[in-house]
């Protein structure tokens, strides 16, 4: 299962370094990140706010997030398209998008999400001795 990303690396190639300002605001964290944790967590202290405002704001699906740039309204959302990079490597690839959540989709609508997950494995689930979660 994987929610919102566009797919695993060597079945999705990964977006150029430079890129158009559109994909590079909405995508620019992901390098960012991957600098070692000291150094990213040293260059956001003190600024948590402005960085995970910035975050959230370009990753919703609505603008339900405060924006740091008033009158902005930016989406990151894969939505439906998120199961396209999994089509190459899997058979049985389903897409779903819960209306109202965005990028953080777990954190946005996690009753909704397990329900999706539970529909999901449920069928596989009896062949293990288990039973969905509640």
């Amino acid at each position: 299962m994987v929610a919102e990303i566009p797919g695993p690396p060597g079945v999705v190639d990964s977006p150029p370094l430079f890129a158009p300002d559109a994909l590079n605001d909405r995508l620019w964290h992901i390098p960012f990140n991957r600098v070692n944790d000291d150094l990213t967590v040293q260059m956001v202290r003190g600024n948590e706010d402005a960085f995970y405002r910035y975050e959230f704001a370009i990753s919703t699906q609505d603008g339900a997030a405060d924006d740091t740039r008033p009158g902005d309204r930016r989406s990151e959302q894969l939505g439906a398209r998120a199961g396209d990079g999994l089509r190459p490597a899997a058979k049985d690839v389903r897409s779903l998008v819960i209306p109202g959540a965005g990028h953080w989709v777990a954190e946005q609508a996690p009753k909704k999400m397990l329900a999706a997950l539970n529909a999901f494995l449920a069928p596989n689930l009896a062949g293990f001795g288990g039973t969905a979660p509640a």
